[in-house]
């Protein structure tokens, strides 16, 4: 089961259509907020969360710190505008497993889910220099 916590509706609805595309019949919940987010985790068994990292007035590593507090076996994945190397290696040195910016092919982001999905970190080739 996958979580999308982003403030677009669109853009959630795209990574959802995404998401599909390489796992047709799993379930996908979508939140706004990060209350909606910790409200969608409970009682559920979400494998993997993409996150993003500027939420309106609220940061979605907010939502990461509550995350590896609570729920260590989540596999997270930010999905950003944000190519800040303060950003970045913040979430990084928190332990997000991916972290890909929103201007990416799709073929990356499915690149990326896989990655994670085995185990390993994925970051947007821009990043990489920072």
């Amino acid at each position: 089961m996958f979580l999308i916590l982003d403030d677009h509706p669109i853009a959630r609805k795209g990574l959802e259509s995404i998401i599909h595309m390489y796992r047709p019949d799993d379930e996908v919940l979508q939140a706004g907020t990060v209350k909606e987010a910790i409200e969608n985790m409970q009682g559920r068994d979400i494998n993997m969360a993409f996150i993003d990292l500027n939420l309106n007035g609220e940061s979605g590593l907010d939502f990461l710190r509550w995350l590896k507090k609570e729920r260590q076996e989540v596999k997270t994945i930010f999905i950003t505008s944000s190519s800040r190397e303060q950003d970045f290696l913040q979430a990084k040195d928190m332990g997000v497993d991916a972290y890909i910016l929103k201007d990416a092919f799709i073929d990356e982001i499915m690149f990326g889910l896989k990655a994670v999905e085995r185990g390993s970190k994925f970051y947007s080739a821009d990043l990489i220099e920072i």
